[in-house]
C-alpha cells in the first residue's frame, strides 16, 4: 500500500429528477414525527430522527418495500442502485474495493465510509461484504462524517437497520433459483415471549450455486458460491422508559479465491476454461454480538453500544512465479507454476456511550465517546507447486515440505487501540433556519510485531522479529448550514474534515519495493486526511410527484493511500 504525500481534487455535480407516483420507497422525504404521520421514510444518518427531504445532506435510502421490489439480497444490490458509489469484488469474499465519490478502497485498507448495522460501528472491512435478509430500511450518506461517525468515514456512511420483533408472532420462509445452479432459502421467525416486555426473533439466510465458470483440468466448477447467515435477536423492554437489545449472529462462506491461472495465453475471452490444476477457494467466518441499552430520562437520552466480533479468511489459488519472471528468468524456470495463499485472524471489542437530547426541540445537542481495541495477524505466502494442491497455511509455513513447499512467507500480528470523544449542537434559528456544529477527536495507536517465522526469500528484507509502533489522530469538525424558504425546498451547505486512519504494510515490503524501483511504498502508511465542501439542495413539487435534488462537492485529500502489486516477491 502506498501513500502518497500529495493532494488529491475529487470534484463533481449531480443532479437527480424523477416522477414519482405517490410515496415510492426510493423518495427523500421529510422531518420526524410530521414526517412519519405523512408515511414518508425518515433517516438517522445525523444521529436523531429526520425527513430524509429535510435531512442537509445528501442520502440515498431504501426502505422495506424497496428493498423488496429491487430484489435487494447483498451488498453488491443496493451498491449498484447508488449514485456517485460502486463496488468490485474480486478474488474472494474477503476481497472487496468500495468507492464514494471518488475515495477507494484499498486491499487489506481500511474501508472510506462508517458502516453501522443496528447502531454497531464495523471496525473492519471485510465484514462489509455479504447477505442481506430481513433489513427494514439501508441509508447511504455521502461526503465526509468524520465528526459523526469517526475514523474511516472519509466518504461517508452506510448505515443498515434489520427488523425489530414485535407483538406479533410471524415468520415467513422464502425460496430462489438463479444461473449457475444456485438455490437460496431465506426465513424469519418472530414471537414475543413476555406479553409487551421481551421479545424474540431469528433470521437466516443460505445461497449455494455450482458456479459459471468450467475448470478443465479439475473437471469442476471454479467458482462455486456457499454462504450461510444466521442472525438471532433478544429485546427487552422492562419499562417504557428502557430498551435493551441484545444480537449475535454467524456468517459462513466458502467459494472461490484468487482466480489466477499459470500458463494462459489471453484471457481476453470471457468465455475461456480455466486450466488450473488447482482448486482456486477462498473461506470467511464471522461471529458477532452486540448488546444496546437505551435509557430515556425525559431530558436527554443515554444510549450504551457493546459488541464483540470475530472475523476469519483464508483464499489459496496458483501462482504465477512473479520473482524469476521480474529477475529475467522468462517464464519462471526452473520453478514454473507455484501456489500462494492469504490468511487473516481478526477480533475486537468496541464500546459507545452517548448522551442525546429530546428531538422535538428547537435546541438538539449530542455528546459521546468510543473505545475500540482488535487485533489482526495476517499471513501471505508464496509456494512450489509440484501437484501437491495448495497448502492451508495459517500461522506455520512449511518450508522443508517433500510437496509443494513454502518459498515465502510474510506474517505479522497488529495490536490497535483506538479512541475517540465527539458530540453536536443544533440550533434552528426559526422553521426555516438551522445550524448545525459537530466535531469528533480520534486516537487510534497501532503495534506490529513480525512472526519469527517469516521468511521474504531476499536477504536482509523483512526481518522476523521485528516491532513497530505508530500512533494517528484527526480532530474531525463539521459545520452545516440549512434553508427552508419553502415547505417543498430545502437548500443547505456543509463544510467539514475527515481522516482514513493510517496502518501498516507488511514489514520487509518498502524494501522490496525499491528494489523494484516502485515509489512510495513505507512500511508504515500514513493517515489520509480528507476536506469537503457541499452545497445542495432538495425541492418537491406537483403534490410530491417530481422530484428534483441536486449537490455540488469538492473534496481535498491529504496523503492518499494507493495499493500496488511487488512482483519481486510474488505477493502484494
Amino acid at each position: 500500500m502506498v501513500s502518497r504525500s500529495k493532494s488529491a481534487m475529487i470534484g463533481s455535480t449531480l443532479f437527480f429528477a424523477a416522477l414519482i407516483p405517490g410515496n415510492t420507497a426510493l423518495a427523500q422525504d421529510a422531518t420526524g414525527d410530521e414526517a412519519a404521520a405523512r408515511d414518508e421514510i425518515i433517516v438517522t444518518a445525523r444521529k436523531f430522527e429526520e425527513g430524509i427531504q429535510d435531512a442537509p445532506l445528501t442520502v440515498q435510502a431504501y426502505d422495506e418495500q424497496a428493498i423488496r421490489s429491487a430484489g435487494i439480497s447483498e451488498t453488491a444490490d443496493f451498491i449498484q442502485l447508488t449514485s456517485n458509489v460502486t463496488l468490485a469484488e474480486s478474488q474472494s469474499i474477503s476481497t472487496s474495493f468500495l468507492t464514494v465519490r471518488g475515495l477507494t478502497q484499498v486491499r487489506n485498507g481500511e474501508i472510506p465510509v462508517a458502516v453501522v448495522v443496528d447502531g454497531v460501528l464495523q471496525f473492519n472491512n471485510r465484514q462489509f461484504v455479504g447477505q442481506l435478509f430481513d433489513v427494514e430500511q439501508i441509508e447511504v450518506v455521502k461526503g465526509p462524517q468524520g465528526a459523526l461517525y469517526g475514523r474511516n468515514a472519509t466518504g461517508g456512511a452506510i448505515i443498515i437497520s434489520t427488523k425489530k420483533p414485535g407483538d406479533e408472532r410471524e415468520g415467513y420462509v422464502a425460496f430462489g433459483i438463479g444461473s449457475g445452479d444456485e438455490v437460496s432459502a431465506e426465513g424469519s421467525f418472530s414471537t414475543p415471549l413476555i406479553e409487551d416486555k421481551l421479545y424474540f426473533k431469528a433470521s437466516g439466510r443460505i445461497v449455494n450455486r455450482e458456479g459459471y465458470f468450467d475448470n478443465i483440468t479439475l473437471n469442476e466448477k471454479d467458482d462455486p458460491y456457499f454462504d450461510r447467515a444466521l442472525r438471532g435477536r433478544l429485546l427487552w423492554t422492562p419499562t417504557d422508559d428502557l430498551t435493551v437489545d441484545l444480537i449475535g449472529n454467524y456468517t459462513r462462506h466458502n467459494g472461490r479465491g484468487i482466480g489466477f491461472q499459470f500458463g494462459v495465453e489471453s484471457a481476453d475471452d470471457a468465455s475461456k476454461p480455466f486450466e488450473s490444476n488447482n482448486e482456486d477457494r477462498g473461506e470467511r467466518q464471522t461471529n458477532g454480538l452486540s448488546l444496546r441499552i437505551k435509557k430515556d430520562f425525559g431530558w436527554g437520552t443515554l444510549t450504551s453500544v457493546s459488541s464483540y466480533d470475530y472475523i476469519s479468511t483464508l483464499t489459496r489459488a496458483d501462482q504465477f512465479p512473479y520473482t524469476m519472471l521480474a529477475n529475467g528468468v522468462g517464464d519462471g524456470a526452473p520453478f514454473g507454476d507455484g501456489t500462494q495463499s492469504q490468511f487473516t485472524d481478526i477480533e475486537g471489542f468496541s464500546q459507545e456511550i452517548r448522551l442525546t437530547s429530546p428531538t422535538n426541540r428547537r435546541f438538539l445537542w449530542e455528546v459521546g465517546g468510543y473505545y475500540l481495541d482488535w487485533e489482526r495477524f495476517i499471513s501471505s505466502t508464496t509456494g512450489l507447486d509440484n501437484g501437491g494442491g495448495v497448502r492451508r497455511i495459517e500461522r506455520t509455513p512449511f518450508f522443508d515440505a517433500d510437496t509443494n513447499p513454502t518459498t515465502t512467507f510474510f506474517a505479522d500480528d497488529n495490536d490497535n487501540r483506538a479512541w475517540a470523544v465527539f458530540g453536536q449542537l443544533s440550533y434552528n434559528f426559526t422553521d426555516q433556519m438551522e445550524l448545525n456544529i459537530a466535531a469528533r477527536y480520534d486516537e487510534e495507536e497501532r503495534d506490529q510485531s513480525v512472526s519469527p517465522l517469516q521468511r521474504s526469500g531476499i536477504d536482509g528484507v523483512g526481518e522476523p522479529g521485528t516491532e513497530k509502533s505508530q500512533t494517528f489522530d484527526k480532530f474531525s469538525p463539521k459545520v452545516t448550514l440549512r434553508y427552508t424558504p419553502a415547505p417543498n425546498l430545502n437548500i443547505y451547505g456543509s463544510w467539514g474534515q475527515g481522516f482514513r486512519s493510517g496502518q501498516f504494510n507488511q514489514d520487509g515490503v518498502a524494501a522490496v519495493a525499491q528494489r523494484e524501483g516502485i515509489e512510495g511504498v513505507n512500511d508504515i502508511v500514513d493517515q489520509e486526511d480528507s476536506e469537503s465542501f457541499e452545497i445542495g439542495f432538495k425541492s418537491d413539487f406537483f403534490n410530491d410527484r417530481l422530484r428534483l435534488n441536486g449537490a455540488w462537492f469538492d473534496t481535498t485529500v491529504e496523503g492518499q493511500q494507493y495499493f500496488v502489486f511487488i512482483g519481486g516477491v510474488g505477493a502484494q
